[in-house]
């Protein structure tokens, strides 16, 4: 590097004087780039570290903020523990009250609906005109009956004996048949059959009832298919297998033990959300809501006829001049002798056990408190409540159903009957 400097140097020196401006013009530029460079390097580095302490700045806040954040997180954590164990009574309730209250129809129930309602309606339709055809084809008889004079004209005479197929009969033995009663007979089936008449002809169609029956139609299939749906479920108790017979209303069960009433209403429930047919289960809380507004109604009405009554009382009492005549007692009040009842009471109790002696406490628990001296405790009867009934132990389920033959093959389905004809072919 030194030796190029100085032959750099050397040049310099011997050049003329157009050499010498050129290289110190070079020169020059050479020095302005070099500061230039230096200056922009010196710039990046403090840039850099400036980014840097801003960065490590920027750290120092987020870490703070993080730091914050999981104290107060820390609360909500300690809460999450602190949450009570749900009761296995109360298992599925708040799904049960969330689930809407209406039953799922897959997309071929909605289409067998849709063809029982159009069946329904061509049966509607059908029964109106046989029945306004019959009606009338009766009726056309019987004025034409009157319209022959009736028992006045020999015509006439002739098509009521049609009409009530006597034509042999009169013929033999005219005198012994009262026409005037036939006729009267024959007014009166008139009329009832102008009314029938009547009635074929206001015949509406009513698509709203014809809707629901065809609802109810699919809905009845699919509720008898749900004894072959099961749930399974672990109570306090045991295994329970549950499905529902719809021939019995109620809900069938499996277990090795005996489940108490109220650890099967869960399962119900699980029953119901699983097979979205919530309308088959009874909400105890509604029906107790609904006996208590039956019960304040009840009250409220005793309430009013006693007040009623108590006010027709005093209008009784009250005599000629608006004041309250007492009636006097005609019954006079004999003393009370020989009050002392001990001796007596002593005589009935003796050789025998006292009333006073104490039930088992299981015998309690069931039986209402007769002997103390405040009201007695508010009882509500519910007029509806699911029912659950008891199937037999695990070991008598049965999930895989067997099928019948003449189900696979229409052979096995043939009457002895049937067999012969097929073999005569």
């Amino acid at each position: 590097m030194t030796g190029f400097i100085r032959l750099l140097l050397l040049i310099f020196l011997f050049s003329n004087g157009t050499t010498r401006a050129k290289m110190s013009n070079l020169f020059r530029d050479f020095c302005k780039f070099m500061d230039e460079a230096f200056q922009r390097q010196i710039g990046e580095i403090y840039s850099i570290r400036r980014i840097n302490d801003d960065d490590d700045v920027d750290d120092e806040k987020d870490k703070n903020i993080k730091d914050e954040e999981k104290e107060q997180e820390k609360p909500k954590e300690v809460k999450k523990y602190e949450k009570k164990e749900v009761k296995f009574e109360d298992k599925y309730l708040e799904k049960y009250k969330a689930f809407k209250n209406e039953y799922y129809f897959t997309e071929e129930e909605k289409l067998q609906e849709e063809q029982k309602y159009i069946e329904l309606q061509d049966i509607f339709n059908k029964e109106k005109e046989k029945g306004l055809k019959e009606t009338g084809d009766k009726l056309k008889i019987i004025l034409s009956i009157f319209d022959k004079g009736g028992k006045r004209k020999p015509e006439g005479i002739e098509e009521l004996m049609k009409y009530y197929n006597m034509e042999d009969e009169y013929d033999d033995d005219p005198e012994n048949y009262d026409l005037t009663e036939l006729m009267n007979d024959l007014t009166d089936t008139r009329k009832a059959t102008e009314e029938e008449y009547e009635e074929f002809s206001n015949m509406d169609f009513s698509e709203e009832e014809t809707r629901e029956a065809a609802r109810k139609h699919v809905l009845d299939k699919k509720l008898e298919g749900f004894i072959n749906n099961y749930v399974l479920e672990s109570t306090p108790q045991g295994n329970v297998y549950m499905r529902y017979n719809s021939s019995k209303n109620s809900f069938e069960y499996f277990s090795n033990n005996t489940i108490p009433y109220r650890y099967l209403e869960p399962v119900g429930r699980k029953y119901v959300l699983t097979y979205f047919c919530k309308p088959l289960f009874i909400d105890i809380e509604e029906e107790l809501k609904k006996a208590q507004v039956k019960k304040d109604i009840e009250n409220q009405e005793k309430k009013d006829k006693k007040e009623q009554k108590e006010k027709d009382d005093k209008e009784k009492e009250k005599g000629p001049n608006g004041l309250i005549v007492k009636d006097k007692d005609i019954f006079t009040k004999l003393k009370s002798y020989n009050n002392d009842t001990t001796s007596a009471t002593i005589m009935k109790s003796k050789n025998r056990q006292s009333g006073n002696m104490p039930l088992p406490p299981q015998i309690q628990a069931n039986l209402p408190n007769v002997n103390s001296s405040g009201p007695p405790e508010k009882m509500l009867l519910k007029e509806c409540a699911n029912r659950y009934t008891w199937e037999g132990r695990m070991s008598n389920l049965s999930l895989i159903k067997k099928v019948e033959k003449k189900h696979v093959d229409k052979n096995y389905e043939m009457s002895f009957a049937d067999f012969k004809k097929m073999q005569k072919r």
